[in-house]
Order: C-alpha cells, then structure tokens, then sequence
C-alpha cells in the first residue's frame, strides 16, 4: 500500500465514509508533513518518513489516547531528535493524550507534561512534571535513571557529614530525618561538581564543600569533558564545557590531581542505597 492506504486502513475497517475518510487522510497525511509523498511505497520513504505515515495512521482514527511504545527506536540521532519533537507539536495541535515510553531520559524530559518513572517490577516510583522529577527525584533509582548521578557515602563526624573515608564535606541536607541520622548519600549530577587544578581557584557554592581528588578518567565528548575522580575510595563524574575548560587549563590529565567543590547536593537516607551504576 502507498502512503494515502496506509494512513487511510483504519477508517477502512471502521467503514467511514469514502469522502469523509479521503478528507481525514489527507488532513493526517498533512499534520506529519507528508503532502505530497502520498504515492509513495514504505520502499521509497526514509525511516523518518515511515515513523511519520505510522502516526498519521494513528492520528487518522482521531484517538483521545495514544499509546507509543519506543517509537523512534529505529532512527538515527538526527531524525530521532527531529521526530522527538514532531510528536509533541502534533500532541499540541490534536489535543491527545500521548502515553509515550522510553527508556531515553532525554527524550521524557523533553516532551512530557508529566513523567511516571517505573522500575523493572513495574512499580511507579514517582510521577510528576519533568522538572519536578529531575530536581526533586524521590528515591535513588529515579535520580540514577533520570541521567548520570554520583552517589557519595556520607557519615556524621562533629555535627557534620562528611564522605566516607576523607575528612572533607558537601554540605548539610536540610533539617530532617536525613540531618538527624548518622549516615546519608549524597546525590550529584556531573554539571553539579566544579573542578579547577590544585591551588586554583574554585567555584564551591559555600565554604565547606572543597575536596580534593585525583583524576581517574579524562574523556573528550566533543561539547564536553568529563571526568572520573577518585575521592578515597568512592568515585564521582564531572563535567565541563570544553570551551571552559581550555579557557581555565583543566582539561587534567589521568592520574593528576585535581580540586573540586560540589553544588546542589541531592540527599537520601542510607537505608535507600546508591549503587555503582552511573559510573
């Protein structure tokens, strides 16, 4: 079938009426930017194109839901980007609740009104909107699966917490269960440590949160650099603008040393566990 069949199958099946359906079709085929490749075979369209005649199938029905299962598994970086947000412009326009999974944080973060993150038994371990979820993540596994996360083992020493196995802090969670207790985690994202050579000076957010470390893993991801340090016996990412970091010489290299402060601290009880798996 072309394109035009394709959109127009289910309305074939629900028996619309000819000029109706002709109607709505060319409308579907209109919203996901596909005029005038309606004689097209699935043979002659890119992988984008293909998304794009499967949810004008979908659209044509006009659904009050719509259930999309990892739809832009299959396409390149580029096009999955692109399509990312095709879907949300089209969810704008027809008002239709989209149901959409995904493995990608990116992509939820990107397009969703509210983000539900499951575990792998099913469990709904929060709901909420995306900034909500990534600022305010409820639990170690939804701050790990909402993107790269370094967790440090915290013990109380003095009225203070400091990392485990160092004599140096992070700062203090708020006032809580969490503050009352001996032991804690405390989360960072990569963008949430600054780094600077040994007696340079850093960026530290307060005046009790500078450690010093050595660096791991130095790796050159294009935009940014990223770091593996070593704090005793615990590990943390960092992360910098390679523009910045040329700017400032600290583009480190392994087994250098290095110092780094800490901002934005997420705290979690230690009962909850961290876990390795973002490193």
């Amino acid at each position: 079938m072309d394109v035009t069949d394709n959109v127009a199958y289910p309305l074939k099946m629900r028996k619309t009426a000819k000029d109706e359906a002709a109607t709505r079709t060319k409308d579907a085929v209109a919203q996901v930017n596909l005029a005038g490749y309606e004689e097209r075979l699935p043979s002659q369209l890119s992988g984008g194109q293909q998304q794009r005649v499967a949810l004008a199938r979908a659209l044509v029905a006009q659904p009050e839901v719509m259930l999309l299962d990892e739809p832009l598994t299959n396409l390149d970086a580029n096009l999955r980007e692109e399509m990312r947000f095709e879907i949300k412009d089209l969810q704008r326009k027809t008002g239709s609740t989209i149901l959409y999974v995904t493995h990608d944080h990116e992509v939820a973060l990107a397009i969703a009104d509210r983000i539900a993150v499951m575990d792998a038994k099913g469990t709904i371990r929060q709901i909420g909107t995306p900034e909500a979820v990534y600022e305010h993540p409820a639990d170690p596994f939804v701050c790990r699966f909402l993107g790269v996360s370094s967790f440090l083992e915290m013990e109380k020493k003095g009225g203070r917490f400091i990392i485990r196995g160092t004599d140096y802090s992070v700062g203090m969670p708020p006032a809580g269960p969490i503050s009352d207790s001996s032991e804690a985690l405390a989360a960072f994202r990569p963008m949430d440590i600054s780094i600077s050579r040994p007696g340079a000076p850093v960026s530290t957010g307060g005046a009790d949160n500078v450690a010093l470390g050595r660096v791991e893993r130095t790796s050159l991801l294009g935009p940014i650099v990223d770091f593996r340090i070593r704090l005793g016996e615990q590990m943390v990412r960092c992360q910098i603008q390679t523009e910045e970091a040329v700017a400032r010489d600290v583009i480190i290299e392994e087994g250098g040393d290095c110092a780094i402060s800490f901002h934005d601290a997420k705290w979690f009880s230690a009962v909850q566990g961290g876990g390795e798996e973002a490193l």
